[in-house]
């Protein structure tokens, strides 16, 4: 982990979010928060307005990363962690970790 580097660890094509990019940078946002701020025109047409948003990581972009921020997620996701680290530390004796899994997908 190189703190204060994030990576742009989401596969573009199969993330269900939206990908922006304007005047205030590049950031991933769910189709939910474009239809509430009437901005569905940034909505691609192969995203229905009621797509729920699912993050698919792309391992070749998280390459021999363990630990990682994703670059356009805004705050509030992550830190994330690899496969064969949260199996490292649910096997070591550190106690009061809290690990939380979410099936996410990665291409």
């Amino acid at each position: 982990m190189v703190v204060c580097n994030r990576i742009d660890s989401l596969d573009h094509d199969k993330t269900t979010m939206v990908f922006i990019r304007d005047n205030h940078g590049s950031y991933w946002l769910p189709v939910f928060d474009l239809v509430a701020r009437s901005r569905q025109h940034l909505i691609p047409p192969h995203l229905q307005h009621d797509t729920k948003s699912k993050l698919v990581f792309n391992r070749a972009q998280i390459g021999s990363h363990k630990i990682w921020r994703d670059k356009y997620l805004l705050e509030g996701n992550g830190p994330w962690i690899s496969d064969e680290l949260a199996t490292a530390l649910k096997t070591s004796d550190l106690t009061g970790l809290g690990l939380s899994e979410h099936g996410m997908e990665t291409v």
